[in-house]
């Protein structure tokens, strides 16, 4: 139903027209300003402060513990940049953290080398600056939080500022604006990798935000239906039970919790 509502309401578009900035000429789709999210925020106020945010499985393992450390601590968790030159720095101070283990992988510093990832090449690295200064702007436009936090997921994503861990800088910089809204975070489950990065890459090449909409939407829906206060290993139980960890994506699709008893 949220996703039906969010479809009806789907006509706020945004044209980034930095001469610099990649993204220009393309208008991109973004959530529309309201739709409701009762339950999403009933969850949260059950699960704040317990709930984390993770990519499960997908993260090298000399990662993890930066990322979590990210995912937990301020201003990381819920603080997120309220100016242009502080989205840049909070954005190379999370990435640090994320890869602080491995130097030579140059955490938190932009780019020095053209990356692609398939045929998909990015920002070049002289334009990611300029781009992220011209898409702040943009992202502070909207006014509902959600809209706010995938727009900010897909600027990393897009723009993929730094050589390594680029994935876990935009789901951490998105959750970052949830929580600072008192929503839901987003936790991105190793089934249901490729119907996040799909809707990504329909977004990056045909313009069409309504795939990514679809699929965030339902993905923050199933986050926020787990009781994040019960014990570690009876989270894991219900985490596997939902196929969270399962890598075989043929045989495996995510499904929804079962209401506790």
């Amino acid at each position: 139903m949220r996703c039906q509502v969010l479809k009806q309401r789907f006509n706020h578009h945004f044209l980034v027209d930095c001469p610099q900035c990649r993204l220009h000429g393309r208008r991109k789709r973004v959530v529309p300003r309201r739709f409701d999210r009762a339950g999403v925020q009933r969850a949260s106020r059950q699960g704040r402060g317990l709930q984390r945010s993770f990519v499960i499985g997908g993260a090298e393992a000399h990662d993890i513990l930066g990322t979590f450390a990210a995912a937990t601590g301020s201003p990381w968790r819920d603080r997120p940049a309220k100016d242009a030159e502080g989205f840049m720095v909070w954005l190379k101070s999370v990435n640090a953290q994320v890869m602080q283990q491995r130097p030579d992988k140059k955490p938190g510093e932009w780019k020095d080398q053209v990356n692609q990832a398939g045929s998909t090449v990015f920002v070049l690295p002289v334009l990611v600056p300029g781009t992220l200064l011209e898409a702040f702007e943009r992202i502070q436009a909207l006014v509902d939080p959600v809209a706010r936090a995938l727009m900010t997921m897909f600027v990393v994503s897009e723009v993929h500022p730094f050589m390594y861990g680029n994935g876990r800088t935009a789901r951490l910089a998105m959750n970052c604006v949830l929580s600072n809204a008192g929503l839901s975070r987003v936790i991105v489950p190793t089934v249901y990798r490729e119907d996040y990065l799909l809707p990504l890459k329909a977004l990056s090449n045909n313009a069409d935000a309504k795939p990514l909409i679809a699929a965030m939407t339902r993905i923050q829906s199933w986050s926020a239906a787990f009781d994040y206060g019960v014990p570690r290993d009876r989270l894991r139980e219900r985490l596997a039970a939902c196929h969270a960890f399962e890598e075989d994506l043929k045989s495996y699709r995510l499904v929804f919790p079962e209401p506790a008893g």
